[in-house]
């Protein structure tokens, strides 16, 4: 995340509830530096596995959490590992928020995906309004050193970065 915010890159960051709760300075200072602040539940699950009731508590809280931390309320939800379906879309949109997908992961998690091939993975897959889904929060195991070139590329391409809400207005 140093990479945002010493870049000022602008980015939209899905945070999960204990995220917030654990690190409420940090999510602070993203918000102060212009990072849009979304939703990614409250404890990672698989939501399509949890019942209406679960799901709504889940998601409700990890809302919570973040406008707890300071965040502002979120619009988002993109749901972790990117499973939903029409029951957990109809639920979040009960709480307000709306469901999205990344089209593009990044592959990140994978300790296998050198930084050399993040960089090919996400610059051969990138199109017009592409959502890339890179992780901050220490699982993208080489994420902070790929970034600078996958920006550069990016842009070398004409892309131009965006936030999640600059996207889809």
């Amino acid at each position: 995340m140093e990479d945002l915010e010493r870049e000022k890159l602008p980015a939209t960051v899905f945070v999960g509830g204990r995220w917030a709760e654990q690190d409420p300075a940090r999510l602070r200072r993203l918000v102060a530096d212009g990072v849009e602040i979304e939703t990614h539940a409250y404890r990672h699950p698989h939501l399509t596995k949890l019942s209406d009731a679960a799901l709504r508590e889940e998601l409700g809280r990890g809302v919570e959490a973040l406008l707890k931390a300071g965040a502002p309320r979120p619009s988002y939800l993109r749901a972790p590992y990117v499973e939903s379906d029409a029951r957990v879309a109809r639920v979040a949109e009960s709480l307000g928020l709306s469901l999205v997908s990344g089209e593009l992961p990044s592959g990140d998690p994978d300790p296998h995906f050198t930084k050399a091939r993040l960089v090919r993975w996400v610059l051969s897959r990138a199109r017009p309004g592409s959502i890339v889904i890179f992780h901050v929060n220490g699982r993208g195991w080489h994420t902070a050193e790929a970034l600078p070139d996958i920006v550069r590329g990016l842009r070398a391409k004409g892309y131009e970065l965006v936030t999640l809400k600059e996207l889809l207005k």
